[in-house]
């Protein structure tokens, strides 16, 4: 029997990131930081990067984006 590890997303912790993850959001705390849910260019920008990568990761695993994971601050 294998045994499987839970895949855990949460923002306000910290884990280690891989390498590929890593390099693909550093633009983001160096250049295009900005509030998810703020209305203003950052925020637009900020929202529209975590759905995107919410729905690689979904589409890497198979899965529809809705059902790949509880995002607690991603609209």
């Amino acid at each position: 029997m294998s045994a499987t590890l839970p895949i855990y997303l949460d923002d306000s912790a910290t884990t280690p990131a891989a390498p590929e993850v890593a390099n693909a959001t550093l633009p983001f705390p160096r250049d295009q930081f900005g509030d998810p849910w703020a209305t203003h260019p950052n925020g637009r920008v900020a929202v529209g990067a975590a759905i995107a990568m919410r729905d690689e990761g979904a589409a890497q695993r198979g899965l529809q984006a809705a059902e790949s994971a509880a995002w607690s601050r991603v609209p």
